[in-house]
């Protein structure tokens, strides 16, 4: 994305998370990306943290590993470890919980 607009249309910050953690979507194919909606969480506690996102997720970077493959699905929770992120997508409905 080039224009200040475009980011502004596809980008959607999570309204309230805990400390120390940044959430955000690329949402409606922004950018032209094959996939609907993706997911960035980043955790900078020592602890893991458990968030609520509804809908359903498919995983592709975690601390573990990184690529385009689905490394797990989940529905409406994710799970941070610490001091690292998370990269989800879904082509679903969803929604960025405000009472993590």
């Amino acid at each position: 994305m080039t224009e200040k607009a475009q980011v502004d249309a596809a980008l959607e910050f999570a309204p309230v998370v805990p400390a120390n953690v940044v959430e955000y979507v690329l949402k409606d194919h922004a950018n032209g990306d094959r996939w609907k909606t993706i997911l960035v969480i980043f955790n900078g506690n020592k602890e893991p943290q458990n968030l609520k996102v509804t809908g359903d997720w498919s995983i592709v970077a975690n601390d573990k590993a990184a690529g385009t493959e689905t490394l797990q699905t989940v529905k409406d929770k994710i799970r941070v470890e610490p001091f690292s992120l998370v990269i989800a997508h879904t082509d679903g409905a969803y929604q960025l919980d405000p009472n993590h």
